[in-house]
């Protein structure tokens, strides 16, 4: 004798197949944002080409740009831990589903090094960021190249006229200054993930834990900082940070 669904059981269905696109959509995302940020470097190597500073800039911002349009609706496009736990620590996101988007995220830039890996060989380091600078001072940088980013894309979730696609420009500038800027003294990583992939996967790793350590610190103050300004989350908020 069949029995009748329970519609309980299939809204969890619905719930599960969602975060399961979620999940899918944050790896694929910082799988993209680690090969354009990692690819200059592999690429400048194998091929003997000069890389223009500019380029090594702009791809990663013009690659988030991209990411928000076409994921911002399913996962939120965090593409970055430390973009997670901000949103976590603002109580926009749960906190049960963060060691979910950290594991695909991690996995996303390890996929992405191997990648390069196996298309071009050990050459540019893998794309790994590597201090140029005292270690005291290559922590300090990435906390402030980090908390210009995690500000702005706080601050764009809390503004229901820039949320979704609309974030797109602001965060991907943000980003291009912060390459501009921060590139020859540390990389500008702002993001554990995208600076552990290649150091796990053959790159060098002196100094890994240097882009952990600075940019959560920088993550802990540009919460800090949005609370001042905005105050607590909104539920607009919560759209922007969990996707639809």
């Amino acid at each position: 004798m069949s029995r009748e669904a329970d519609p309980g059981e299939e809204h969890d269905s619905r719930r599960e197949f969602a975060e399961w696109r979620k999940l899918l959509a944050e790896a694929v995302g910082t799988f993209a944002l680690t090969v354009a940020a990692a690819a200059p470097d592999v690429v400048s190597a194998a091929l003997h080409v000069t890389v223009p500073e500019a380029v090594r800039a702009a791809a990663p911002g013009m690659t988030v740009a991209v990411l928000i349009y076409a994921i911002g609706d399913i996962s939120g496009a965090h593409v970055n831990p430390v973009v997670t736990i901000a949103f976590a620590l603002r109580r926009a996101f749960p906190w049960g589903r963060v060691p979910g988007y950290l594991a695909v995220q991690l996995l996303g830039a390890l996929s992405a090094a191997l990648t390069l890996r196996a298309i071009f060989g050990v050459v540019g380091g893998l794309g790994a960021t590597r201090p140029h600078a005292a270690f005291g001072t290559v922590v300090v940088v990435e906390a402030m190249l980090t908390v210009a980013l995690v500000s702005v894309i706080l601050q764009a979730a809390t503004r229901h006229n820039l949320i979704g696609p609309e974030a797109a420009i602001p965060v991907s500038l943000v980003l291009v200054v912060d390459g501009l800027l921060g590139g020859a003294v540390t990389g500008a990583s702002m993001n554990p993930a995208r600076s552990l992939g290649p150091a796990l996967t053959g790159g060098p790793t002196d100094g890994w834990w240097l882009y952990v350590i600075g940019p959560v610190a920088g993550c802990l103050v540009a919460v800090a900082l949005v609370f001042i300004l905005r105050g607590a989350y909104t539920e607009k908020e919560k759209v922007a940070a969990q996707g639809q």
